[in-house]
């Protein structure tokens, strides 16, 4: 006993206090959870944020810095830390959806008659991870400010899947004009100039 109470160190600190204060707000935090998802809205307080900070200072446990993002279901066009956690199984189709986005800007700033077919193709893409998003995986699209409830959520589907139909009727439209003009022009029409 004499020997463990001369290797440990006086100046340690409040350790067994530090410990004791972790585990409560660690309770009360699971407490707000549970209550959380029954449906139930929580009061958090400050005094038990602030005390989660006091005992990681003191044991030297460093927690992961994670957005405070009020509606998790809203997806956002620039990619944020902590997003993962919020998507889930829908990250990969989120990632993908930014990048259709900015191929749609990118095709729709070309004022070319010949990369019509190209930005309808790009509008297809993003309209059909639109309804992925929407539909299958429950999110909620920008410019939205609040989660969709289930009207309007079936609503944005409807007016997503009409706008994919009617794309898809000017894309066939527009390969059809395409290849009669290439046929007609002898294959130079749409030839890309390199």
């Amino acid at each position: 006993m004499e020997k463990l109470e001369h290797a440990v160190p006086e100046d340690i600190g409040d350790v067994p206090g530090a410990v004791e204060r972790l585990a409560s707000t660690v309770e009360q935090l699971q407490q707000q959870v549970r209550a959380l998802q029954q449906g139930g809205e929580v009061e958090c307080s400050v005094a038990s944020v602030g005390s989660v900070g006091v005992a990681t200072k003191a044991t030297g446990i460093k927690t992961v810095d994670s957005p405070l993002r009020p509606y998790p279901e809203l997806v956002t066009t620039e990619p944020a830390p902590g997003e993962r956690r919020f998507y889930g199984e829908a990250m990969a189709a989120v990632a993908a959806w930014r990048r259709a986005r900015a191929r749609r800007e990118q095709a729709s700033t070309t004022p070319d008659r010949l990369d019509k077919l190209d930005r309808l193709r790009a509008d297809e893409r993003l309209l059909e991870l639109e309804l992925e998003l929407v539909g299958e995986h429950g999110l909620t699209l920008p410019p939205a400010e609040r989660p969709w409830d289930g009207p309007r959520r079936q609503t944005e589907l409807r007016v997503t899947r009409e706008a994919l139909r009617r794309v898809w009727r000017e894309r066939r439209k527009a390969w059809v004009v395409h290849w009669l003009l290439r046929l007609l022009t002898l294959g130079l029409w749409g030839r890309r100039r390199g």
